[in-house]
């Protein structure tokens, strides 16, 4: 999945979660048996919202090794703006 803007609910099924591939125009996520929403700002903003489950997200802007943060607690939000890194 590549969403580019708006906003989408994502939860896992019973695939492996290797098997769920999801990339931001600034991030890599890894799902963890999670049930998450994202939104893309018209301006590039993103944000994260875990409801269940864990969530690592990747800065996949970096050139070098990515920096990445796990979201593990239930309410717990991310934003990622498109000109600073996480």
């Amino acid at each position: 999945v590549k969403p580019v803007g708006g906003a989408f609910r994502f939860i896992t099924g019973g695939a492996r979660k290797r098997a769920y591939r999801i990339t931001t125009p600034s991030a890599a996520l890894s799902v963890r048996g999670t049930m998450f929403d994202v939104y893309i700002a018209p301006n590039g903003t993103e944000w994260l919202l875990l409801h269940v489950g864990s969530l690592e997200i990747c800065d996949t802007r970096s050139q070098t090794q990515p920096v990445c943060r796990v979201l593990n607690n239930p309410c717990e939000v991310m934003r990622i703006s498109p000109d600073t890194n996480f």
